[in-house]
């Protein structure tokens, strides 16, 4: 039986919630728009090594489709039907290494999404009643500290984190947004730590990132950009550049880096995030 460690990510609409887990996966296998795309809980387990993801629906408890090869266009199609309710998949979280262990990361709807409000009850529902390990919580750098946040914040405390006494990682999305000649990262750190710790949370730990970023420099060090757009060439270009000379979200932490593009995934801030999964555990 294997040791399973789950981890929730949760966000209200448009965080970056899905980008994220596709930027620890290195490839696309989640729908990320500027629109609520995550409809029902997907897992993703982790398996070092794997080659492709593989992947399963259920509704009701039992398995109704399965894939032996899952693809963004699967993804799509299963998040959009109405006769299904959960999905399952298996593939490499290739910065997460599994010691005795196998890392899910389960990828929440989001919350706030007033066109459906069964997006929220899914979320909770599955928070409240699956055994979780930790809980990442996905910020847009933006526009943090909105009332749509503090209520998510506030209910995932008293309802989660809290009775199951969950570590909880705090991601600054986006960070890559802000300008960082009138407010350092730092100091946008320090304040979105008070704001946590006044409602509740303790010592809270908060990682700048930029999961777009991330995502792809971390295809393009694997080898995955033939699916890119003629848009996402042109962003590689400009995050290799920019994570190269400009932003730094590596917290002082070094490694050696053989290109380009492994300093600016370094930079980008993901490393951060999987060492401190895996430290967690």
């Amino acid at each position: 039986m294997f040791n399973i460690k789950n981890i929730a990510v949760c966000a209200t609409m448009s965080a970056g919630k899905s980008t994220f887990v596709n930027a620890l996966l290195g490839r696309d296998v989640l729908p990320a728009r500027n629109e609520a795309t995550t409809a029902k809980i997907t897992s993703v387990y982790d398996k070092d090594g794997a080659e492709k993801m593989v992947g399963y629906v259920t509704q009701n408890g039992k398995i109704t489709e399965q894939s032996a090869d899952v693809t963004l266009e699967v993804i799509n199609k299963w998040n959009s039907s109405n006769n299904l309710e959960r999905i399952y998949l298996q593939g490499d979280l290739d910065g997460i290494k599994n010691d005795g262990f196998v890392v899910a990361v389960h990828d929440t709807p989001g919350t706030n999404n007033s066109g459906d409000k069964s997006h929220h009850e899914v979320t909770m529902d599955f928070l409240q009643n699956n055994k979780m390990d930790a809980l990442i919580f996905v910020a847009n750098a933006t526009q943090l500290c909105t009332n749509d946040e503090r209520i998510l914040l506030v209910e995932l405390l008293n309802k989660v984190v809290e009775p199951s006494k969950l570590p909880v990682i705090f991601i600054l999305n986006k960070a890559d947004e802000l300008d960082e000649e009138k407010e350092s990262i730092s100091d946008i750190q320090k304040r979105y730590a008070e704001y946590l710790e006044e409602i509740g949370f303790v010592e809270p730990k908060i990682f700048p990132l930029s999961a777009k970023a991330a995502r792809l420099l971390k295809m393009a060090k694997n080898g995955r950009t033939e699916n890119l757009t003629a848009r996402e060439k042109s962003d590689l270009k400009a995050a290799i550049a920019e994570f190269t000379d400009l932003h730094d979200f590596s917290c002082g932490v070094s490694q050696n880096c053989d290109s380009e593009i492994e300093t600016a995934l370094l930079r980008s801030g993901l490393q951060n995030v999987e060492k401190y999964i895996e430290s967690l555990f």
